[in-house]
């Protein structure tokens, strides 16, 4: 696939992403952190990194994330995969 039609993709599934995540409001939570941010301020996270072409616009395999150093990421992948199995998405 075309590299500018990916990066095409990315930015429509990053934005129903946070869409998807948000409340009323217009505010998600972090699912590494718990930090109440607006959607536009968010990132699309993904589990299983984007490189994995199979997974990058599974809808299971990626949520709504404050915005992130590499370093804070490294600490909080962690807490991530807890929280991806405590909201039941066992099987990506």
């Amino acid at each position: 696939m075309n590299k500018d039609k990916i990066k095409q993709l990315d930015c429509i599934f990053s934005e129903y992403i946070r869409l998807r995540d948000a409340n009323r409001g217009g505010y998600v939570s972090c699912i590494s952190c718990g930090a109440r941010i607006s959607w536009k301020n968010s990132d699309a996270g993904h589990y299983v990194p984007r490189g994995n072409m199979s997974l990058r616009f599974d809808e299971k395999n990626v949520n709504a994330i404050k915005h992130y150093s590499d370093s804070e990421l490294d600490l909080l992948i962690l807490h991530y995969r807890k929280e991806v199995k405590r909201l039941k998405y066992e099987k990506l």
